[in-house]
C-alpha cells in the first residue's frame, strides 16, 4: 500500500507557549499515539500536510510517519486549523494495523440525469458526505451514486449504496440520501384527480 510519507521530529517542549515557538519557527505540533507505541510529541513540517490535503483523499489519506528512522502506518485522528486561513496548526497521528477497520467520513456524488429529472421532476440530495468503515487501503476518494436510472418518485437510501469490494456503509441502512420527486408522475396525479364537486346554491 503506497502511502504519504511525513518526516516528523521529536519535540520536548508542551504548552502553548511551545507551540507558539514551533510555529514560528516553520513547524506545528504533532502527537503519535496508538497501538503498540507510546504518546510521541512530534513537530511536522505544515507543508508536508498540506500536499495530503491535496491529495485524492484529502485528510483520510493513510500516511507514513518518520519519526528517528521508525516508520509507523497512521491516519489523522483530528486536525486543528486555524479559523480563518484554515492552515494545520496541531495534528494527531493515530497508529493503525493495514489490515485494521476504520472510519471515515468520504464525499458523496451523483452521476448522470435521472430520468425523474428529464421528467421535470428535481434531484433532492439529502446529505453531501457518508460515512465508511474499511481498511486503509481501501479508502475511497468518495462514494459514487449512478442516478441515470432514478424515476419520478425513486429514493436512494444508505443501504442502495455499493461503495466498493471490502467498503461498508457505517451508518442507519434506512436513512435516505437521494430522492427523485415533483416530475411527470406527480403532474399526472394532479391532472388525473377529480374536481372537487361544487355545492348548489
Amino acid at each position: 500500500m503506497e502511502t504519504h510519507r511525513i518526516e516528523a521530529q521529536p519535540r520536548a517542549g508542551r504548552g502553548k507557549g511551545a507551540a507558539r515557538a514551533l510555529r514560528r519557527g516553520g513547524s506545528i505540533p504533532a502527537v503519535l499515539y496508538g497501538a503498540g507505541v507510546e504518546n510521541q510529541p512530534l513537530s511536522v513540517d505544515p507543508e508536508a500536510l498540506g500536499l495530503l490535503a491535496r491529495s485524492p483523499l484529502g485528510w483520510n489519506s493513510p500516511v507514513t510517519v518518520s519519526v528517528c528512522g521508525a516508520n509507523h502506518l497512521a491516519m489523522i485522528s483530528e486536525l486543528q486549523r486555524h479559523p480563518v486561513s484554515r492552515a494545520p496548526l496541531h495534528a494527531d497521528f493515530r497508529v493503525v494495523g493495514e489490515d485494521e477497520e476504520v472510519v471515515v467520513t468520504v464525499p458523496l456524488r451523483t452521476e448522470g440525469k435521472s430520468k425523474g429529472e428529464q421528467a421535470g421532476g428535481k434531484l433532492k440530495i439529502f446529505t453531501r458526505y457518508v460515512k465508511v468503515r474499511c481498511t486503509p487501503g481501501r479508502i475511497p476518494a468518495a462514494v459514487i451514486v449512478d442516478v441515470t436510472e432514478l424515476d419520478d418518485g425513486a429514493r436512494v437510501t444508505a443501504s442502495d449504496l455499493r461503495p466498493g469490494e471490502g467498503i461498508e456503509i457505517a451508518f442507519e441502512r434506512s436513512f435516505p440520501v437521494i430522492e427523485v420527486s415533483g416530475g411527470g408522475r406527480a403532474a399526472e396525479a394532479v391532472a388525473a384527480a377529480p374536481e372537487p364537486t361544487k355545492k348548489k346554491k
